[in-house]
């Protein structure tokens, strides 16, 4: 998509400003080489994984809907029109890139005003897709982390900073994965270009810094919101728990029993045994009497124990009462029963 959007704007800024002696070239059909280059193939893709069976449905309706947002025109947040339109905002030659009748003013930008202009906004469109890339593939390093089991840092994890040479060298050995610096790796890398671009003057008013540095954060955002679509929670398992309970006891005068249990009895003059297999009348006697038990009672019990709710999304675990799901409505949020 990056790659049309680029290869129509450079093709509108050769039509409005030729090269001397030469023919404008054809107009550029960027919504035929989206289609061709990018909506087909991702099509395809889900098609394939639709047919696998491995994902979950809700996460491929979610990928379709947001493959169709991206195709979509200024009207709608989040689309590729409503990008280029801030990325090829000098609108001093008063040109669309996209002059189509059913194209709304200013959809896809205008025709930068200078070749410097144009190298500048082509800079930044690259920029924010490589940053894109960077933050999804940061998260797709998480969901991998919290499936294998991985341990998580919050912040960067100082290798051998401070130890012992034993204790450092294990300290290197840990794999633990930093989402946080992750993202801000790649963050970096965008704000590098972005200060490169300015600090030479290529950029138009409309795209200085703090106006690079804006389209950052929302991509970043856009990009979070997307990874939690498609990372959906797991449906909770119930797990079903035995408990075997053994107690012991010594009856006096009285014996009750529910189930056969064998019982011996001893007092002068004579020893008896009992085998005992329904309920009797309680038993009083005058002389002290001494109850053995050979074989204690043994009561079986099943209960059902709920694991509760817990862990960051997208790795949800645990419980929740009938009706209720685990999950979370954020990318690393606190999963909860709702």
């Amino acid at each position: 998509m990056t790659r049309c959007k680029l290869q129509q704007a450079d093709n509108a800024f050769r039509i409005l400003y030729p090269r001397s002696g030469s023919t404008p070239p054809p107009r550029f059909d960027e919504e035929r080489c989206a289609q061709s280059q990018a909506k087909a193939p991702f099509d395809l893709a889900l098609s394939q994984l639709e047919g696998a069976g491995g994902c979950p449905p809700v996460a491929l309706l979610n990928a379709h809907e947001l493959g169709n947002a991206l195709l979509a025109g200024s009207s709608t947040p989040g689309s590729l029109g409503v990008l280029s339109g801030a990325v090829y905002c000098d609108a001093t030659s008063g040109m669309p890139i996209d002059p189509a009748p059913s194209a709304s003013p200013g959809d896809g930008g205008f025709v930068p005003s200078t070749a410097r202009h144009l190298r500048c906004s082509d800079a930044v469109e690259k920029s924010l897709a490589l940053l894109a890339r960077g933050i999804t593939l940061c998260h797709l390093k998480l969901a991998r982390a919290v499936f294998d089991n991985r341990p998580l840092a919050h912040e960067p994890v100082a290798r051998g900073v401070g130890y012992e040479p034993q204790l450092s060298e294990f300290v290197r050995s840990i794999e633990v994965f930093s989402e946080e610096a992750c993202e801000r790796r790649a963050q970096a890398r965008y704000e590098h270009t972005a200060r490169r671009l300015t600090a030479r003057g290529m950029c138009p008013p409309c795209l200085d810094l703090t106006q690079q540095l804006a389209l950052r954060e929302g991509t970043v955002a856009s990009a979070e919101q997307e990874s939690g679509r498609l990372f959906v929670c797991p449906e909770s398992t119930r797990s079903t728990t035995t408990t075997s309970t053994t107690t012991t006891s010594a009856t006096r005068p009285s014996t009750t029993s529910t189930e056969p249990t064998t019982t011996t009895t001893t007092g002068p003059p004579t020893t008896s045994t009992t085998v005992t297999t329904t309920t009797r009348p309680p038993t009083t006697s005058t002389e002290p009497a001494t109850t053995t038990t050979t074989r204690s009672p043994t009561t079986s019990t099943t209960s059902t124990t709920l694991l509760p709710c817990a862990g960051p999304f997208p790795a949800c675990r645990g419980d929740c009462p009938a009706g209720l799901r685990c999950k979370s409505n954020h990318l690393l949020g606190a999963c909860v029963c709702e």
